[in-house]
């Protein structure tokens, strides 16, 4: 899964059914601006390098857009991120962000 932010504020989900990988992209926007769309959307917040993205939002930018064993398998790869330490003491989801 690929959590985008593009200039404006725009927050959407790439590849969505894909519950093995899971970062966050600025596509044009610097760390101020994806704060601020993340913000926005009740979506998370920045943390360096780093965004940490809530649960439910994920959830509303996969819906429609995932088959039926998605949420089994978003709940695997939540359990996977806990077991690594990617998971904040609010729950949030850590994410890599890469900057284009």
């Amino acid at each position: 899964m690929i959590i985008v932010v593009s200039p404006g504020g725009a927050v959407s989900l790439e590849d969505a059914d894909n519950c093995n990988a899971f970062h966050l992209e600025a596509r044009g926007v610097d760390a101020d601006g994806v704060a601020a769309a993340l913000a926005g959307h009740g979506a998370g917040r920045v943390a360096g390098d780093d965004a940490f993205i809530v649960r439910s939002a994920v959830e509303r930018l996969a819906e429609g857009h995932v088959g039926e064993d998605w949420g089994a398998r978003f709940a695997g790869m939540l359990a996977y991120a806990e077991q690594k330490g990617w998971l904040d003491a609010d729950g949030l989801v850590q994410a890599h962000v890469e900057w284009s």
